[in-house]
């Protein structure tokens, strides 16, 4: 009888198979990463974001003249070399209005709240995770 060489059907079908998990395997765990990767950027995006909003409004605290509260709307209001702004949480984004326009800080969602306490020339200001206690300069 002659001997032939070569792989059996059965070993063909084995190695096709441990194959096929190999690179689903090898697919899924890509597919992982690049999903934690997305979030980690967004992450970053956010807290970069919120750390500009927050100087913003630390800066323009220090400049202001007066300042106050508004109870209902949670609104900072400020005079800043005899103009009005305000600081509003609105439309799920962080907004600065002034006189005739409004300026949005963040993007939609990026922002979860952002609520403001004042004591006696002393702000409070909490932005997410961020919490920040600003007083005003005389």
């Amino acid at each position: 009888m002659k001997e032939r060489s070569g792989f059996t059907l059965i070993e063909m079908l084995v190695a096709l198979g441990l194959c096929t998990i190999l690179l689903f395997s090898l697919i899924y765990i890509l597919n992982f990463t690049l999903k934690q990767m997305g979030k980690q950027q967004r992450n970053s995006l956010n807290i970069s974001t919120g750390l500009i909003i927050l100087s913003q409004i630390t800066k323009d605290i220090h400049n202001s003249q007066a300042l106050s509260l508004d109870p209902t709307t949670k609104a900072l209001h400020l005079t800043i070399n005899s103009q009005e702004a305000t600081y509003v949480y609105q439309n799920n984004k962080v907004a600065k209005l002034k006189s005739n326009s409004t300026q949005y800080l963040s993007d939609e969602d990026q922002v979860t709240c952002l609520n403001f306490i004042v004591s006696n020339g002393l702000v409070s200001i909490e932005l997410d995770q961020f919490n920040v206690s600003v007083y005003k300069r005389d």
